[in-house]
This record gives C-alpha cells, sequence and structure tokens, in this order.
C-alpha cells in the first residue's frame, strides 16, 4: 500500500469522525507530491528518503473547503509558469534551507523566485493544518487548540504513524500558545525535549527535532523569519556534534 492509500484511507476516518456539518469544510492536507510535474511522485519516496523527513505544521487553510492541498501543482516545468503562493513559496526556502545546512555550510536567501522553487523541488515536503476545517484569513489558537482536544487521536496518526517525521517545523502561533506547544505537549507528550536554544527542541528518543518557527506570511523580516531559523539550526547541529539534519 502506498503512502498516498495510507493517507486516503486515514481521511475517511477521519471525516466520519467529524461532525457532520464540518465535513464539508474539510481541506485535505498531506504529502504533496504534485508540487511539479516530474519531481515527485505519490509512492513511498517519504518514507525511503535518504533526506530529513520534514513536516510543516500550520493552523488551519485559508478559505479552502473541499480542496485537497496535496494535489494543488505549484509550477508546470517545462513553461516554467511559477503560480505558487508566498505562503509555499515561503514554506520551500525553509525546505531548501534544512536539507542544505550542515555544521559548516549555512545557505543564504540570495537567489530569486525560480530558483528556490527549483531547489526545493527535490525534497519532501508535508504540509498538515491542525484544525481540518478550512478558515477565514485568521484563526486564534483557541480555536485550533479546541479542534485538536477534539481530534487528538486523530492528529496523533497522521503525525506520527504516517510520517514519522524527523523534522517538525511548527509555524507561528499566538499569545502564550504556539504550534510548538501543541506539538511538543499533545502530540508527543510521551517524549522528552531538550531545548537548545529559542528555535530547537530535540528528543533524542524518536530523533525528532521540533522548531519553532514564524508563520511564513508573519509580518517580520526576512533576517527574522528564515537567518535567524537557519543560524539557530546550525547551533543545535554544533551542540549536538551532528554534520546534518540527514543524519
Amino acid at each position: 500500500m502506498t503512502i498516498y492509500e495510507r493517507e486516503n484511507m486515514f481521511w475517511q476516518a477521519m471525516k466520519d469522525h467529524l461532525p457532520e456539518e464540518a465535513r464539508n469544510h474539510v481541506c485535505i492536507d498531506g504529502l504533496c507530491p504534485c508540487r511539479a510535474q516530474g519531481y515527485y511522485t505519490k509512492d513511498e519516496d517519504f518514507l525511503l528518503s535518504p533526506y530529513p523527513k520534514v513536516v510543516f505544521i500550520s493552523k488551519d487553510m485559508n478559505d479552502n473547503p473541499g480542496e485537497d492541498i496535496r494535489d494543488w501543482p505549484m509550477y508546470d516545468i517545462p513553461e516554467k509558469n511559477f503560480s505558487v503562493s508566498a505562503f509555499y513559496l515561503n514554506m520551500l526556502k525553509i525546505l531548501w534551507a534544512l536539507n542544505t545546512v550542515t555544521c559548516e555550510y549555512l545557505p543564504s536567501f540570495n537567489a530569486n523566485r525560480a530558483d528556490y522553487i527549483e531547489r526545493a523541488m527535490r525534497y519532501p515536503l508535508v504540509n498538515i493544518n491542525l484544525k481540518k476545517e478550512s478558515g477565514g484569513s485568521s484563526v486564534s489558537m483557541r480555536d485550533v487548540c479546541k479542534c485538536v482536544n477534539r481530534d487528538l487521536p486523530f492528529l496523533k496518526e497522521q503525525i506520527r504513524l504516517l510520517y514519522d517525521p524527523t523534522v517538525i517545523v511548527c509555524l507561528g502561533g499566538d499569545g502564550y500558545v504556539r504550534i510548538k506547544d501543541v506539538i511538543i505537549n499533545r502530540m508527543y507528550d510521551d517524549l522528552y525535549f531538550v531545548k537548545y536554544n529559542d528555535w530547537c527542541y530535540y528528543s533524542k528518543e524518536k530523533n525528532l527535532l521540533v522548531i519553532d518557527a514564524y508563520h511564513p506570511r508573519a509580518r517580520v523580516s526576512d533576517n527574522q523569519k528564515y537567518d535567524e531559523l537557519i543560524i539557530n539550526v546550525q547551533d543545535y547541529l554544533h551542540q549536538t556534534n551532528r554534520y546534518s539534519l540527514s543524519e
């Protein structure tokens, strides 16, 4: 059974679990293999990949009820018709950086838009939302946490069993609750995490790095959003004597 088939089985069970009034508002998420034709396919490549298994966790999708983000093409290779949104462009920058940073090499964001997209396409991308019903332009962490409480066993199954990530990038939060807190305290509450800096939290038991990042559309500078993230990831590598996140 392919990972795509396993995802579909999960989503059928997930929809059956949700209240009837919520089912039509669901936006399906997961492994995104259709980002570019010819780069990634719907098979077990993610589980067998030599690269770190990176999963991005966000709050919810903005106004996309009934959509399946796994099948959203980001651009067509032959024509180089770039249509990727700012949200995914920023996510792809982080994905590329996490796959290339080492204790000796610090990737810098000095390429143009097309280069970032094409560089990142070779790496597997998983995007999961904690709140499965598509929302509006903003959602509070209080509402997200209500959905987490309702759907916790399903979210644990999706994140831990379907993808078994080695890196989780938590995209923001608000107030005193960040997505990082939900992941560490609810999804992986049986593990012990060591804080290496304000961005990086590591569990040796699962070889899992949790990164507390900004939302890709956060109104902060690129230096705060990307440079600080990757600098702190490299700091984590130095502290743990690792060469890269693939180890």
